[in-house]
């Protein structure tokens, strides 16, 4: 066996070799999608009408719908937060020390 074969870092595989795209995914962003799929169980087995109150206003909504949205708010800032960390690291040239 070559080292190669071995998979050892730093060395390139043959052009038979390559590893599946997906698998390749699914170990990188595992645990996010483990978190997706228990959110979105949770968000479907809560299906009762709840009154919500939000800055002095009152309406009854389904809770599954204000879970989703409180899901996809929290989805935004993240990405929105990620995408300015980001943009100072490659302003500054380097990790961000704030």
């Amino acid at each position: 066996m070559t080292t190669a074969s071995l998979g050892e870092p730093g060395k390139k595989r043959a052009a038979g070799h390559q590893p599946n795209r997906f698998v390749a995914f699914l170990r990188q962003r595992w645990l996010p999608l483990l978190i997706v799929i228990v959110a979105l169980v949770f968000i479907g087995s809560n299906g009762q009408t709840v009154t919500v109150h939000f800055f002095g206003a009152h309406f009854q909504a389904r809770l599954w719908l204000m879970l989703l949205i409180t899901a996809a708010l929290g989805f935004l800032a993240g990405w929105l937060f990620q995408s300015h960390r980001q943009g100072r690291k490659a302003a500054t040239g380097g990790p961000n020390r704030s």
